[in-house]
């Protein structure tokens, strides 16, 4: 059941870290402040994750 749950538990926190992670790009001008972003197919196979989950970011 533990293993369980930890699975969960990583799986809420990807958006948290797909935000994170474009957060960096911006602050670090990767990504230009009021740039369109790439799109949600873009990033999520950049970041190896579903639409779904850049969408919740």
């Amino acid at each position: 059941m533990k293993q369980r749950s930890s699975i969960i538990g990583s799986v809420e926190a990807l958006p948290h870290r797909v935000a994170s992670h474009l957060s960096r790009e911006i602050e670090g001008g990767d990504i230009i402040p009021g740039a369109r972003l790439p799109t949600e197919s873009q990033l999520a196979d950049k970041f190896g994750v579903s639409r779904n989950v850049v969408r919740e970011a």
